[in-house]
C-alpha cells in the first residue's frame, strides 16, 4: 500500500450513514445489493477491511468522532437529546477548522445532545434519533417545490403500532423527492454549491437517518428486493446461544424476532438492502455534484458509519451488549487520499477521523486525541483495537480487543467471550472456558489493561476477566427507552 497523501485534497465531504453493516456494501463482498456509487468511490480511493467503530450506540459514537476521545472520557454512554456541553469540553475538530479558515456545515443527523452551532457547524438542527418529519426546513423544502407533505405529524405514526414493533416498515406513498432522505441531499448540494462560489476550502458533513431501522421508503427501495431471494446469513441460522453471556438470549428474547416468521425475517433483510441503495443513490449525486462543480479532485471524500446492525444476525436486530462483528466493524472508504483502488487492512476507528480532517487542513491535532490520522505511515500504527459498551435500553459494561483473529470480550454482568475469527468467522463458538486457549485470552486481557491506560480511560471498576455463565444478571433498565 502506498503512503497516503493528502497534497491535492483543499476540502473535505464526510458522509456518514447509520447502523450500517460493513458487508452491505458490493466493495466489500456483498450479494443481492446494489451500491454502485459506493464501490465506485472505493476503487477510485482506499477502502478500509479492518475499520471499527467504538462504541455501536449513536449518540456515544458520534460524540466520540466529534470530540476525538473515546465515551469513557467524554461522557456520553448512551443516547442523548440534551448533553453536557461537549463542546465546550473538548476542542471539537469542526470548530477548529472553522478557525484555520474553513467553511464548515451539516446537512443531516448530529445526535450529540447539542445543536450543530455549537461545534461551528453551519445548517439546521434536525434533533432526535429517527427523520424529523415535521421540521420546518423540511416541509417548506416540499412546500417550495409543489411535493405532498407527510400524511403523519409524527415519525411514529407510519408504524404498526405506533413504531412498538422497531423491525417493521412501512411505504412513503409519495414521488422518492418528497422524502427526507432525498432532502437532506439537496441540503446538501445547495451548501456545498454556496461554499464552492467562497475563496475558502470547505468541511462538509452529510449525516443520513438510515439504514437505520424503522425503514420507511419510497416504494421504489421499499419494494426493490424480493424477499424470497433473500438467503438468511449463517449466524441467523445456526445461533444456539450455547455458551454465550445470558444478555443475547434476553436480547433476542426482547427484540421480538421469535414471534416472527422466517419470512418476516426476509423481509427485513430485504428492506434494510433497499434502503442501502437509496442511500447509495443519494452519495452518487453527491459524488456526481463535485465533479460539476469542477472540485472533485480537490475534495477528500470520507465515508463511513456510526456502527453497524445486526438485521437478523445471531438472532438479533438492532444493537445492544453484543460485541459482534456485526455492529462493531463498519465500512469506511477514503478517496484523495491515497492510492487508487487499495485496500488497507490496518486497525482503524472512527477515532482516527478528527486527526485525519485536521491532517488534511493542515491544523494541528490537539493532545487530547486518542485517534492516529490516516495519513501517518502505516509503519507506524496499532496492531489491535479497543471498543466499550456502556448500555442501550438497560446498564450493561463490556469492554472488547481484537487483535489479530482473536478477538475478546468482557461482560461486567456474566461470562468473557473469546473467538478465533480465523476459523469461526460468524462468531457462533466461544472459547471460554477451554484450557486450550486460556492462554491467549490471558495475553488479550492484558493488552486490554495497557490500551486503556494508555487512552487515558480511568476504569476503577476495572474489568474482570469471568470464566463461567451467570443466568442472574441483575439487569437495571435506564428510565426511558432510547433508540
Amino acid at each position: 500500500m502506498s503512503l497516503t497523501s493528502v497534497e491535492s485534497a483543499d476540502n473535505i465531504l464526510f458522509i456518514l450513514t447509520d447502523q450500517q453493516r460493513f458487508d452491505s456494501i458490493g466493495a466489500y463482498g456483498a450479494s443481492g445489493v446494489e451500491t454502485p456509487n459506493l464501490d465506485r468511490l472505493a476503487a477510485e480511493g482506499t477502502r478500509y477491511e479492518r475499520a471499527y467503530t467504538r462504541i455501536a450506540v449513536c449518540s456515544p459514537s458520534r460524540a466520540s468522532i466529534i470530540s476525538g476521545v473515546p465515551p469513557q472520557r467524554h461522557g456520553i454512554k448512551r443516547n442523548v437529546e440534551e448533553s453536557d456541553r461537549l463542546a465546550e469540553r473538548f476542542p471539537c475538530y469542526p470548530q477548529l477548522l472553522r478557525d484555520a479558515g474553513y467553511n464548515v456545515s451539516l446537512a443531516g443527523k448530529l445526535h450529540v445532545g447539542q445543536k450543530p452551532a455549537a461545534f461551528g457547524l453551519d445548517g439546521p438542527h434536525f434533533p432526535g434519533w429517527h427523520q424529523p418529519l415535521d421540521h420546518p426546513t423540511y416541509r417548506s423544502y416540499l412546500s417550495d417545490r409543489n411535493l405532498p407533505q407527510p400524511s403523519v405529524k409524527r415519525f411514529e405514526d407510519v408504524f404498526p403500532d405506533n413504531g412498538s414493533v422497531f423491525q417493521s416498515g412501512a411505504i412513503d406513498d409519495r414521488p422518492t423527492e418528497a422524502s427526507f432522505t432525498h432532502f437532506l441531499t439537496e441540503l446538501a448540494l445547495d451548501q456545498i454549491e454556496s461554499h464552492a462560489r467562497s475563496d475558502a476550502p470547505f468541511y462538509q458533513s452529510v449525516h443520513y437517518f438510515g439504514p437505520h431501522n424503522p425503514y420507511y421508503l419510497p416504494e421504489k427501495y421499499a419494494t426493490l428486493y424480493d424477499p424470497s431471494d433473500v438467503e438468511l446469513p449463517e449466524s441467523t441460522v445456526k445461533e444456539t446461544f450455547e455458551n454465550k453471556p445470558w444478555v443475547h438470549r434476553v436480547q433476542y428474547q426482547e427484540s421480538g424476532l421469535g414471534d416472527l416468521d422466517l419470512h418476516d425475517w426476509r423481509r427485513i433483510i430485504a428492506a434494510y438492502r433497499g434502503w442501502v441503495t437509496f442511500i447509495d443513490h443519494e452519495i452518487g449525486r453527491l459524488l456526481d455534484h463535485l465533479s460539476e462543480l469542477g472540485i472533485r479532485d480537490s475534495t477528500a471524500v470520507v465515508f463511513g458509519a456510526d456502527h453497524g446492525g445486526f438485521v437478523t444476525r445471531h438472532k438479533l436486530h438492532d444493537k445492544g451488549p453484543a460485541m459482534y462483528e456485526d455492529i462493531y466493524r463498519i465500512p469506511l472508504i477514503t478517496n484523495n487520499l491515497g492510492a487508487d483502488g487499495a485496500v488497507d487492512d490496518r486497525f482503524v476507528s472512527l477515532l482516527d477521523l478528527p486527526p485525519t480532517f485536521l491532517d488534511v487542513a493542515g491544523v494541528d491535532v490537539p493532545d487530547e486525541y486518542v485517534g492516529q490520522s490516516l495519513c501517518q505511515s502505516p509503519d507506524d500504527w496499532r496492531d489491535d483495537i479497543v471498543c466499550e459498551f456502556h448500555g442501550h435500553f438497560f446498564e450493561y459494561e463490556q469492554w472488547m480487543l481484537r487483535r489479530g483473529d482473536h478477538k475478546l470480550v468482557l461482560n461486567s454482568h456474566d461470562m468473557a467471550e473469546l473467538y478465533d475469527l480465523s476459523v469461526d468467522p460468524e462468531e457462533l463458538h466461544n472459547l471460554t472456558g477451554n484450557p486450550q486457549h486460556g492462554e491467549i485470552a490471558q495475553r488479550l486481557y492484558e493488552r486490554l489493561m495497557e490500551r486503556l491506560e494508555r487512552d487515558g480511560v480511568s476504569n476503577p471498576t476495572k474489568p474482570r476477566m469471568k470464566m463461567t455463565r451467570t443466568e442472574d444478571i441483575g439487569l437495571e433498565p435506564f428510565g426511558t427507552r432510547d433508540e
